[in-house]
């Protein structure tokens, strides 16, 4: 029913349940999601989509061709390992989150501003972190440990331009 809500361009609501999102999306932190409306996802965004796990979200890294098939690159921002996934797995972009009840808007200026970032610093995980890469354990880890670096200070800096937050809520 929920899928099909999406399909529609509608929006559903939910709780984020694993912290392979880290920092950004937490155990307990809720999104708004909607569907995709024929709008292809690009990189810096988080999408809901449907996996062996069941339903989840992950940030699009790029956008590959293989074997004669354009696929998504996505990867969990705390997950050390990029995966590929049919387009048409994906049910919708995540347009807010709620933190500690203040909303952040990820189509608002800082929600744009934070996911340009996200896109540009994904690019080499793309390469580095795609399925059959096999780059040099110590460029992947430095990889990694500038990313989450990066998604801990774009995070902070996400809360503290979001007008919620200014309003002094916590």
């Amino acid at each position: 029913m929920r899928a099909e809500q999406l399909e529609r361009g509608g929006t559903i609501e939910g709780r984020i349940s694993s912290g392979s999102m880290a920092p950004l999306l937490e155990p307990g932190d809720r999104v708004v999601v909607r569907g995709l409306s024929g709008r292809r996802p690009a990189a810096g965004d988080l999408v809901l989509f449907r996996s062996e796990a069941g339903a989840t979200i992950h940030r699009v890294i790029g956008w590959r061709r293989v074997g004669g098939r354009r696929l998504l690159l996505e990867r969990g921002d705390a997950n050390p390992r990029a995966a590929y996934l049919e387009p048409s797995a994906c049910l919708g972009r995540v347009v807010a989150i709620e933190k500690d009840g203040a909303r952040l808007s990820v189509d608002g200026p800082a929600g744009r501003v934070c996911r340009w970032i996200w896109a540009a610093a994904s690019w080499p995980g793309a390469h580095l972190l795609a399925p059959g890469a096999t780059p040099p354990a110590k460029a992947a880890e430095l990889y990694l440990r500038a990313y989450r670096w990066l998604s801990s200070l774009l995070t902070r800096l996400w809360r503290a331009a979001s007008p919620a937050w200014r309003q002094g809520r916590p």
